[in-house]
Order: structure tokens, then C-alpha cells, then sequence
């Protein structure tokens, strides 16, 4: 599932404006909401290498595609190096 940007200057004004509230206070909850719906590391990188295996990818094209996709999306924890991602996979 791509990760929407959900806290884009546009959708902050539109909510903040339709709900008479301060754009700040929309960004706030907004961090919030993310910071409690988003997958961790670990979750993303399990699910996808999954999704990835059954499309047939080798894993060393899939580390390089999770290296590259990690830093692009929101997570509860910092981004993990291709050596972290291979010890979530094996252990």
C-alpha cells in the first residue's frame, strides 16, 4: 500500500478550515493519527519481502527495493540499514 502524505500544506488548510480549527493543532493530530496507524520497520519489512517473494524477486533484489522504499515511507522507528532489514528477515 503506497504511503499517502497525508500532511501536505492543502489538506492541513482544507481540514483546518472546514473544521474551524488551527492549522497546527490539524498537523499535530495528523503526526498523531500516522504515528499510530503507520506499520514499524519490522511490520513493513516482513510484509513486503512476503509480497515481493511471491512476485518471484530474489532476495537480493528485494533488499535492494526495501532499502530503497523504507526511507520513502512513515514509520513508528528510524530507518533500518540493508543489514537490519536481512536480520528482521533470518533472525
Amino acid at each position: 500500500m503506497p504511503n499517502v502524505e497525508l500532511l501536505d500544506d492543502a489538506w492541513v488548510r482544507h481540514l483546518a478550515q472546514t473544521y474551524s480549527l488551527d492549522e497546527t493543532l490539524v498537523r499535530r493530530l495528523g503526526e498523531e493519527f500516522l504515528a499510530l496507524t503507520e506499520p514499524t520497520v519490522r511490520e513493513f519489512v516482513v510484509r513486503a519481502h512476503l509480497r515481493y517473494q511471491a512476485q518471484g524477486l530474489r532476495n537480493e533484489e528485494i533488499f535492494r527495493r526495501l532499502r530503497e522504499e523504507v526511507p520513502r515511507r512513515r514509520f513508528r522507528v528510524e530507518t533500518p540499514s540493508e543489514r537490519q532489514i536481512r536480520r528482521i528477515i533470518y533472525g
